[in-house]
């Protein structure tokens, strides 16, 4: 718990249908206080786990706009909430 207290995720769709460019997830990923950047299976949404007490959106949301990429943030949730309701998902896919 006291690792991940002030983790969030934001996640993030990339407008067009292409690929997140690996330039643009590195580029994320060397801001201060961002733990990791992961784009899902279908490639046009990106999971950022970031430090909320080092990073605002805007620090993220930066980085889109100097690649002029047309980005929408989806959802912003704590990390842990997050990753309940993915386990959640997985365990009702699962049993279905």
């Amino acid at each position: 718990y006291m690792t991940t207290r002030h983790l969030d995720d934001a996640i993030f769709k990339l407008e067009s249908e292409a690929k997140w460019p690996i330039s643009v997830i590195s580029g994320i990923q060397t801001i201060k206080g961002v733990k990791s950047a992961v784009n899902d299976e279908n490639t046009t949404r990106l999971v950022v786990t970031y430090d909320r007490r080092m990073v605002n959106i805007s620090n993220i949301t930066a980085k889109f706009d100097q690649q002029n990429l047309n980005v929408t943030l989806l959802n912003q949730v704590n990390h842990r909430q997050h990753q309940n309701t993915m386990k959640k998902e997985e365990e009702e896919l699962e049993a279905s």
